[in-house]
């Protein structure tokens, strides 16, 4: 919104400059983006919130300008009173409300003898300079009530009327309107218009129609001051792809008593600048806004700010923004909030008036007291270190909505009575709690791929929601998806390797998980070539899989294969937590060995090491898996494993025969329990 400093100065005499104004007024909560010197005038950029529309207004402004300066508001500046000339001729209006809930409150002034025309130049110039165009001089003058009071004005030109009613309904279905831009328009229900005996003259609220506008010709003018409904007034505009300046004001409320004054103001300006009498008038029952009050107590105000404000300085600050206070028992008041500030219901609203006017700046800087407190939620702590485990890993953790839509479980998710369904869901796509987390973390998937990812490596930990004999269950869940290949450096080759992502990348982290928590190992078990379980005591808590041709359609992914995991994270997190030992590094050097079996396809990678290791003599410190491969020249049925063996005494240096003579035991012990052929 734009209003100038000396529209400002017709209701405040403001004494400092306008670069100061603007920065009381940012201060005081008003943010005034830009002071332009424009035409010998500066013009204020103001951003106003959407509770405030008491500020859309010259008048609104200047109240605040009052309060953070000090100084008393004028009255409205009236040039003349309105004179009501009506004789035995005059013509009757009646004013008929389909609906009060639409239209609490709809006043008409017939005005005769109106000579239309240019506007005079300060009138033009001030409209023009906060960028509204000058058209003629009583469309000019609604335009100036607008923006100096905040009430927006309609005129009709009253000889394109049926004469005699005036009535404020919802349009007919097939009625239509072209407005004063010239648009036809198709009305529907939504829609509330002003109409005459022939049909809709003008969009309640929104926009005059063409037919009845104002022009040259016109010479007796039915001035138009109204309160509508603002929810019908936005679905109305929204209808007919609307915005105007009074639908901006109507939408956000309007004061009621600011109705008449500005419907008084208007007319008399008519009668000074148009040669226009005011011969008729005619109003729907009154309407009264209900007194609200609110009691406030300078204790109060002093402990929640943290100030000293005197009980009279509070007075002073709520009494120049147009509040009525009246003391109570103790040292309490009882204030009475005004119409125009339909914003204020509770005592913290009158607090915050207090704050803003005496002045954020005066608050006096402290640093808050800071409590240290011991973490006891041992299940936060352990997602937290699950979280940083997992990143360590080189996944990117994401958050995904906690409601799903239907489709989006088809692969994921078949138990039907299990899923918790919404109740009133706002849309199609959240219409049910989730009951796992993949459908959040695959649809993740597919979109930084269509980011030009080439490697997606993701995971999220968060609640899970199922219904399990007739209540709702909660629990926390682990989800992971990988996709794509990603470069390798190896250094002893000096080049790049392609490390496509699959199983046994999840395999490796599931195992570090369950490592690192302390708790009991778990198992893996193939049950298909898209489909290994997470097994422990013989109980699967879980699978990993790689997604179906179906899933990865659904999802647009191609020429890509993806492999996720999901499991329940009951046991990570109630497991107890193993006892970290730490032990001196060798000072003497290690000797590396590496083993390359061929061992049939049923014999787990898992039991081979573990086998070594219990087997490998008190030299052996580590055993790791270096190479595996399946393919020519190696049997079918068979797969060949590069097992990598370092041994390191930490009382002194290995000989080579020691290290031969315990890496020669582990190779028989290879032969004789496994079968193994060594290469």
């Amino acid at each position: 919104m734009k209003v100038t400093y000396n529209w400002i100065k017709d209701f405040v005499e403001v004494d400092i400059s306008p670069e100061q104004l603007a920065d009381k007024l940012t201060m005081a909560g008003i943010e005034v983006k830009a002071v332009e010197p424009k035409d010998g005038d500066f013009v204020f950029e103001i951003e106003i919130t959407s509770n405030r529309p008491d500020w859309l207004s010259v008048l609104g402004i200047a109240r605040e300008v009052a309060a953070v300066t000090g100084k008393k508001l004028k009255q409205i500046p009236s040039p003349a009173k309105a004179q009501s000339a009506s004789s035995k001729d005059s013509v009757r209006w009646n004013i008929e409300i389909e609906d009060a809930e639409d239209c609490p409150l709809y006043t008409a002034k017939v005005l005769t003898g109106v000579v239309v025309g240019p506007s005079p130049e300060w009138l033009r110039k001030r409209l023009e300079i906060v960028g509204c165009r000058s058209v003629n001089n009583v469309v000019d003058i609604t335009n100036y009530c607008l923006y100096e009071l905040g009430e927006p004005l309609h005129a009709f030109d009253c000889d394109t009327l049926a004469s005699g009613m005036i009535a404020v309904r919802r349009a007919r279905a097939g009625e239509g309107i072209v407005t004063i831009d010239g648009q036809q328009r198709a009305l529907n229900p939504s829609v509330l218009v002003i109409a005459d005996t022939r049909g809709p003259v003008a969009v309640a609220g929104v926009m005059g129609g063409k037919k009845t506008e104002v022009t040259e010709k016109t010479r007796n003018v039915l001035l138009e001051a109204a309160i509508f409904r603002p929810v019908v007034v936005r679905r109305g505009r929204q209808s007919l792809g609307l915005q105007s300046d009074a639908s901006y004001r109507f939408e956000r409320g309007i004061d009621p008593e600011i109705v008449d004054i500005a419907s008084m103001r208007c007319a008399a300006l008519m009668q000074e600048l148009c040669g226009a009498r005011c011969e008729t008038e005619a109003s729907s029952p009154a309407c009264e806004a209900p007194v609200r009050t609110v009691t406030i107590s300078p204790a109060s105000v002093n402990q929640i700010l943290g100030l000293d404000v005197s009980a009279d300085r509070i007075k002073t600050i709520l009494e120049t923004l147009g509040f009525s206070l009246k003391a109570k028992g103790g040292d309490g008041f009882s204030v009475t909030v005004p119409s125009h500030r339909q914003d204020v219901n509770a005592e913290i609203d009158l607090v915050e008036e207090v704050a803003r006017i005496h002045g954020f700046e005066n608050t006096p800087v402290s640093l808050p007291a800071v409590k240290l407190q011991v973490e006891t939620d041992s299940t936060y702590r352990r997602i937290t270190a699950l979280k940083s485990l997992l990143t360590g890993l080189g996944l990117d953790e994401v958050v995904t909505y906690s409601m799903v839509d239907r489709p989006s479980l088809a692969g994921f998710w078949d138990d039907e009575p299990a899923l918790a369904m919404i109740a009133n869901p706002l849309s199609e796509e959240q219409e049910v709690l989730r009951p796992v987390l993949m459908p959040g973390v695959a649809k993740s998937v597919a979109y930084n791929l269509r980011q030009q990812q080439d490697h997606v490596a993701l995971f999220e930990i968060a609640k899970t929601y199922q219904r399990r004999g007739g209540k709702l269950h909660e629990d926390y869940q682990l989800c992971i998806a990988i996709c794509g290949a990603i470069s390798v450096w190896l250094e002893q080759q000096k080049k790049h390797m392609t490390d496509t992502p699959g199983f046994l990348h999840l395999k490796g982290i599931v195992s570090q998980l369950f490592d690192r928590s302390g708790a009991a190992p778990c198992g893996f078990v193939s049950v298909d070539p898209g489909r290994v379980d997470i097994v422990i005591a013989g109980k699967v808590i879980g699978a990993m899989r790689r997604f179906s041709k179906e899933a990865l359609d659904r999802l647009a992914i191609k020429n890509k294969d993806v492999y996720a995991l999901e499991m329940p994270l009951n046991i990570i997190l109630k497991a107890e937590r193993r006892a970290i030992k730490f032990e001196p590094i060798s000072r003497y050097p290690g000797i590396s060995r590496d083993i390359s079996i061929v061992i049939p396809d049923d014999i787990e990678t898992a039991q081979v090491i573990e086998q070594i290791q219990q087997h490998g003599g008190e030299f052996l410190q580590r055993v790791a898996i270096s190479d595996f491969y399946k393919g020519k020249p190696i049997p079918e049925g068979h797969k060949n494993l590069t097992v990598s063996c370092f041994y390191r005494s930490n009382t002194r240096t290995l000989q080579e025969d020691e290290v031969n003579a315990g890496h020669g035991a582990i190779v028989d012990f290879l032969k004789q329990r496994f079968g193994a052929t060594i290469r």
